[in-house]
């Protein structure tokens, strides 16, 4: 795959490849078949798109206005700290600024959080509880004493509506790339 896809142009990490397998490969037999393939090359093709049509003054990188309208339109709120969060874990060169691979990776992280989100979110409401925020965790493989459950779950919970929506969860999945960078994983 990774070299496929090197031989379109495109280059992805290792972490990125797994990512994408997990996301595109539909039967789950751990190989992606031709329209499986055609599907993702049409994804890239238009996240390229989305990514020309957001950078207004056509320096082939988004800044940070840049890549929040995008988010926007998306249909996101992410906030102006979780903005910076995205630029600091894509910003591969450190240019300050949005290139378009740093924008798949930081497409690929959205997705990959927005999975963990739906198969934490067991009742399908598009909100988190407590209780759904607790298994989510043991599934994710993080330990905490209940008493650490509840206080980390009211921090997420920004609007305190008693509720983690997609934008409050995603601060779990940063916390976690971070971490795994920090241990050297990523």
């Amino acid at each position: 795959m990774a070299t496929v896809l090197d031989q379109l142009g495109y280059k992805f990490t290792a972490d990125n490849i797994e990512t994408i397998m997990f996301i595109v490969d539909d039967n789950l037999d751990g190989v992606l078949n031709f329209n499986e393939f055609l599907g993702f090359y049409d994804f890239l093709e238009y996240l390229k798109s989305l990514f020309v049509s957001a950078d207004t003054d056509q320096d082939g990188k988004l800044d940070r206005k840049e890549l929040s309208a995008l988010l926007s339109g998306a249909g996101y709120k992410f906030t102006d700290k979780q903005t910076e969060l995205f630029y600091k874990m894509c910003d591969a060169d450190g240019s300050g600024f949005i290139e378009v691979y740093d924008f798949f990776e930081l497409t690929l992280f959205v997705f990959w959080a927005q999975i963990l989100f739906n198969k934490a979110d067991t009742d399908g409401n598009d909100r988190i509880d407590i209780k759904e925020f607790n298994n989510s965790l043991k599934r994710l493989g993080v330990a905490m004493a209940p008493e650490a459950v509840v206080k980390y779950f009211d921090e997420l919970d920004v609007d305190k509506d008693a509720f983690l929506h997609f934008e409050e969860y995603i601060e779990l999945v940063f916390m976690m790339k971070f971490i795994d960078i920090l241990l050297g994983g990523m």
